[in-house]
């Protein structure tokens, strides 16, 4: 792949580290390259020069999230915010490129609709010179046409070359492919692992080389009995195996006129919190001055909930067969007997069946205390309780 040399340094950009020097056995060291932190277009959520994976029905607003941060980027704006207090807060960027590419969505009457209306709610003192200048920084990777005058559909990793030119026009930090299934060939199996990380890894080097952090939206797949990972279209390890980040969206379990947005996987940070929206309904003019009703969305509050409670309506963490028959044994063992010693508990509870790592989840979920057991003002071991005890506190291998 032909990257252009000539295009300038994108702000915010994290490039591979390369080897500084080449050994004579043209084997590499871990000495030849430089550690470096990653860097995030949005922390934690969106890390730059990486492919992160977005999972989401139909109407659940995955494209005017998109189009929520795309308006983001080239106005300048921060990125949404759910609710957590970090050491350092992070200055907005300053205003940046976007490379979109849409095989559903009609750009004339609802893409740009829907970006025109968010640049608007972000910045609605712009002037039609700064809104002009600001939507002057998306590049759209749209069909081409033979010799012939038919229609050549984009198709990757065939037209990927395409992809670096439009990052490079606009000095694009974000790149989105809405969805990601309508630009394969017919030679990519995408229920194939290795088919999907060939075809996706020209997108990989891409990211890599320019920066820019890659979000691939997917519709989710008919099979609801299956864990949120595995809801995704197409091959799991192919997708979310080769991703560095991972986002999906669902209706809340408990009110149905707001979605929840879950950061589902991080490779490289932690988990970022889940946030709630909803899908609003906005107003813009044409070119003729008259009114085109589109929709975006607003942000709400940050609140925490896993991938697996959105998808099936109820709390899947309490789904513990195993825990609830611990329950049961170690409910009956420390009713009879207020303070058990903690070694003790542990084999009672062995001997009944139960293994050390259900043990501990089970005293963890249903709030069992640990007391120091003391002996001449040194710790002499733990005890077990279901009183509220004052002295309470966690064992260092408990």
């Amino acid at each position: 792949m032909t990257t252009n040399r000539s295009r300038k340094v994108i702000p915010f950009s994290d490039r591979e580290s390369k080897p500084t020097a080449a050994h004579e056995d043209g084997v590499l060291r871990a000495t030849d390259f430089t550690m470096k932190a990653a860097r995030h277009l949005w922390y934690p959520y969106l890390p730059l020069g990486k492919i992160t994976i977005f999972d989401g029905d139909p109407g659940r607003g995955k494209s005017m999230i998109t189009i929520d941060l795309a308006a983001r980027i080239i106005t300048g704006t921060a990125m949404p915010d759910a609710g957590v207090v970090v050491k350092r807060k992070r200055p907005a960027p300053p205003p940046c490129g976007v490379v979109m590419i849409c095989a559903e969505d009609d750009w004339g009457d609802t893409i740009l609709p829907r970006l025109l209306a968010a640049v608007n709610e972000l910045k609605p003192a712009w002037d039609e010179l700064k809104v002009k200048n600001g939507l002057d920084r998306v590049a759209v990777v749209g069909m081409k046409k033979d010799n012939h005058g038919n229609v050549v559909p984009l198709e990757f990793p065939r037209d990927v070359e395409r992809v670096n030119e439009a990052i490079s026009a606009v000095d694009a930090v974000l790149v989105v492919v809405d969805p990601i299934m309508a630009f394969f060939g017919e030679s990519t199996n995408t229920g194939s692992d290795a088919s999907v990380r060939k075809a996706l890894g020209p997108f990989k080097e891409l990211a890599a080389e320019t920066g820019a952090a890659f979000v691939l939206i997917r519709h989710l797949n008919k099979s609801v009995d299956l864990k949120a990972e595995y809801r995704g279209g197409g091959s799991h390890g192919g997708f979310v195996g080769l991703a560095r980040s991972a986002w999906m969206v669902g209706k809340h379990p408990d009110d149905d006129g707001r979605f929840v947005f879950v950061h589902s996987k991080a490779n490289i940070t932690r988990e970022g919190r889940s946030m709630t929206y909803v899908i609003v309904s906005r107003s813009v003019q044409d070119d003729d001055g008259d009114a085109i009703e589109t929709s975006g969305v607003e942000w709400g509050e940050g609140i925490d909930m896993d991938a697996d409670t959105m998808m099936r309506g109820h709390d899947s963490r309490t789904d513990a067969p195993a825990r609830d028959s611990c329950w049961t044994d170690m409910l009956m063992l420390l009713e009879e007997q207020g303070l058990r010693p903690s070694d003790e508990m542990f084999r009672l509870l062995k001997k009944a069946g139960h293994t050390e790592a259900t043990v501990r989840a089970t005293k963890k979920h249903y709030g069992v205390q640990s007391v120091r057991r003391r002996e001449n003002g040194v710790t002499a071991g733990w005890d077990w309780t279901l009183a509220d005890e004052p002295e309470a506190d966690e064992e260092a291998n408990p």
